[in-house]
Parts: structure tokens; C-alpha cells; sequence
């Protein structure tokens, strides 16, 4: 960080701004097959319009940035590590079965899955992995 803004590093593409990278991303690996592409907003109405400048840190900074630094770490590690982060909160709803999903996408294995949840567990707590096994068999 120099003068209060983050330097832009060689992992990061600036050439198309962070919204249609963001988009993208969510095209390749997020959404469930079949779907349409959605602006973040569509599909979260309440939140965008209760807080439209959260709704832009999520489209240009998490998904257009973040996931995007695939040089760092993969999509399959960033999917791991944020559905293990979604468990260990507690946090067993749509969010984390959307996740799951992307996850699958992502190339986590079922079988890879079951290992990654039934390792939470020990640290997670038993019932926010079982919460997750189930969500899981549906993704």
C-alpha cells in the first residue's frame, strides 16, 4: 500500500475493470448450470438496493478481483477454503450450499468433499458438518 491505495500487483488484470471480470468469473464458476448470468444485484434485490456500494465491493473487489487470482491460488483451494471458512462460522444456508455447488465446479471431488467435511467436523463442530453433509449431497 503506498499514498492510502493498494498497488495493483501482476496478478491482477486491469485491462477489462473488475465488474466484467467479476461477471465472468461468476459465469465460468459460480452459477448453477443452466442459469443466466446475473449482475450480483439481480440476484440479491434487497441487498443491492439497501446497500448498493456492498453490492459493488461484491461484483468489482471479491469476485472480479479475488476469485480472479487464479496465478495465487486455484479455484478449487479458494472453493475449499470458503466453504471450510462458511462451516467453521456456522453459516448453513444458502450461502454455503451455493458454494458447495461452485465447489463442485470447481473440481472438488465428492469423495473429496466427504474428507474435507468429515475433517471440519473435528474442529467445526459436529453439527455444522452434518448440517453440511446434507447440503452437500444436493450440490
Amino acid at each position: 500500500m503506498r499514498g492510502g491505495v493498494f498497488e495493483v500487483g501482476p496478478h491482477t488484470r486491469r485491462s477489462e475493470g473488475p465488474r466484467p471480470r467479476g461477471h465472468a468469473h461468476a459465469a465460468r464458476v459460480l452459477r448453477r448450470p443452466g442459469d443466466p448470468l446475473p449482475h450480483q444485484c439481480t440476484s440479491h434485490r434487497p441487498a443491492c438496493d439497501f446497500a448498493p456500494e456492498f453490492a459493488r465491493l461484491n461484483d468489482d473487489i471479491l469476485f472480479g478481483e479475488v476469485w480472479n487470482r487464479e496465478a495465487l491460488l486455484p479455484l478449487k483451494l479458494r472453493s475449499i477454503a470458503t466453504v471450510s471458512a462458511l462451516i467453521g462460522k456456522g453459516i448453513v444456508d444458502g450461502s454455503l450450499a451455493y458454494h458447495l455447488h461452485s465447489a463442485r465446479n470447481n473440481g472438488v471431488t465428492k469423495h473429496e468433499m466427504a474428507e474435507i467435511l468429515t475433517h471440519i467436523a473435528f474442529y467445526a463442530g459436529w453439527p455444522n458438518a452434518w448440517a453440511a453433509f446434507k447440503m452437500a449431497k444436493e450440490a
